[in-house]
């Protein structure tokens, strides 16, 4: 998307045709307003704006900064570039993964949004990070900083079946 007329420029790998007004760009664009310099990735939703389709992807954004009068305080966007990532990629993680039909894992950024989880249907939610790696007797919970999304990456492996892949 051109900043200076928001002019969108589109490319994908399949020859879809793009629905500009369901393409929710100037929502993305507005969200990244404070924080120019960072990339911004949003939540899974389905990529309806590609006429039919329906894949459930991530959007990652990225502005592209001009830099040739030098770096500034408040950086100078001349476009911003969005992809999409299908989710089908994060479900291949998960397999290798080989979680049990108890364990949790789950993607959070900084305000609790999932981004990723094993568990169906948890996209769409919120959680407190301090709730889900709140001790539990039959739960090992392990939990990681993640600073690129200013969230955290939390593992609830459930404790009775952690050695039973062994058995």
């Amino acid at each position: 998307v051109r900043s200076s007329d928001q002019k969108v420029y589109e490319q994908e790998k399949e020859n879809k045709s793009i629905l500009l007004e369901a393409l929710p760009y100037r929502d993305w664009i507005h969200s990244m307003a404070p924080q120019p310099s960072k990339v911004a990735i949003f939540p899974s939703h389905a990529d309806n704006y590609y006429f039919g389709s329906g894949r459930k992807v991530y959007t990652i954004g990225r502005n592209l900064i001009d830099t040739s009068q030098g770096i500034s305080r408040t950086p100078k966007v001349v476009g911003t570039l969005f992809f999409d990532v299908d989710v089908k990629l994060f479900q291949q993680f998960l397999q290798e993964l080989n979680l049990g039909d108890k364990d949790e894992l789950y993607l959070l950024d900084g305000e609790g949004h999932v981004f990723f989880s094993n568990l169906a249907g948890r996209e769409e939610q919120t959680y407190e990070v301090e709730g889900l790696v709140r001790s539990n007797d039959k739960m090992i919970i392990l939990s990681e900083e993640i600073p690129f999304l200013d969230g955290h990456l939390i593992a609830r492996i459930h404790r009775s079946s952690l050695f039973e892949k062994l058995l």
